[in-house]
């Protein structure tokens, strides 16, 4: 009988200690320690550590983005453009010197000479010009009036296209000059050119570069006439001579003959005194040297 009921008592005991959940795997104590003594390291929350991940990449690409602008940023103002402004605008600062160019047919012809092309002031082309760049210089041309608003059709010219402009070339035409006994005539077109100087050099600061009379072909040519040119060019000269910040461009003496013509290599034709490819060729030269001085 006692043999029965120490069974049994064993069995009872041996029952207590056993594990109720045999799949179980837990062996972490309160303590954040598993039963043998080492640290529990609990597994994260996979939801928690994909946000985390997201952010960090996140961050990391508006980190590189930014970079990016900046050296983008950086390269753009090294080449000299301007990234749009917030008004619209795309400011553009090619480097280069500027030479506004006053005059008529002439001077047209030779901006196209130069291979400067038409271009729009804006997106309309309500308005526009010839221009182009030329040896580290950015020409704009500006067509003057007949005198006697020639002078004043100029200063229209410098508010338009000229307030940056680091040089102003000023001639009158060919047709603006004829026979005159009174010699009034070279005085009247110097006038102009007196006003177009108060207006470049003294109220703006900025350089002026004078053509002088430009002969015409030798059918068109008499003495009276050769007389006003020459006597208008010597009022040049001495201008230029007594005042600063102006200079003359010979375009007389590069391109007449010894009787005070157009040279007949230099002239369009027999009875054009408009000026030809080869004139062009002998008076840019000589301008472009004007201008580096």
């Amino acid at each position: 009988m006692n043999k029965y009921i120490l069974l049994l008592m064993l069995g009872i005991l041996l029952f207590g200690c056993t594990n109720n959940n045999p799949d179980a795997t837990d062996n972490t104590g309160p303590s954040g320690q598993d039963l043998n003594g080492n640290d529990n390291v609990q597994p994260q929350d996979d939801t928690t550590q994909v946000e985390v991940d997201d952010t960090q990449v996140d961050q990391t690409n508006d980190d590189e983005q930014s970079q990016m602008e900046d050296q983008e940023q950086s390269a753009s103002e090294d080449n000299g453009v301007v990234n749009e402004e917030d008004d619209g605008t795309v400011p553009q600062t090619s480097g280069n010197k500027k030479a506004l160019i006053l005059g008529r047919s002439v001077s047209y012809n030779w901006m196209e000479y130069l291979g400067m092309e038409w271009q729009c002031d804006d997106d309309e082309c309500a308005t526009g010009t010839i221009r182009g760049e030329y040896q580290g210089y950015d020409f704009v041309y500006y067509g003057l009036e007949y005198p006697p608003e020639i002078d004043d059709s100029a200063i229209v010219g410098i508010e338009t296209y000229g307030n940056d402009a680091d040089v102003v070339f000023f001639k009158l035409c060919f047709v603006d000059f004829g026979p005159d006994d009174s010699g009034q005539l070279a005085y009247d077109n110097f006038a102009y050119v007196e006003n177009v100087y108060n207006e470049v050099v003294v109220n703006r600061h900025k350089r002026m570069i004078v053509g002088n009379a430009l002969p015409v072909v030798s059918a068109e040519t008499q003495p009276d006439l050769v007389s006003v040119h020459r006597q208008y060019n010597q009022l040049l000269d001495n201008f230029a001579a007594t005042h600063d910040g102006i200079q003359v461009l010979d375009l007389y003496g590069m391109t007449s003959n010894s009787n005070g013509a157009l040279r007949s290599d230099y002239a369009v034709s027999y009875d054009d005194s408009h000026l030809n490819g080869a004139a062009y060729a002998v008076i840019t030269p000589r301008f472009m040297e004007l201008l580096e001085d």
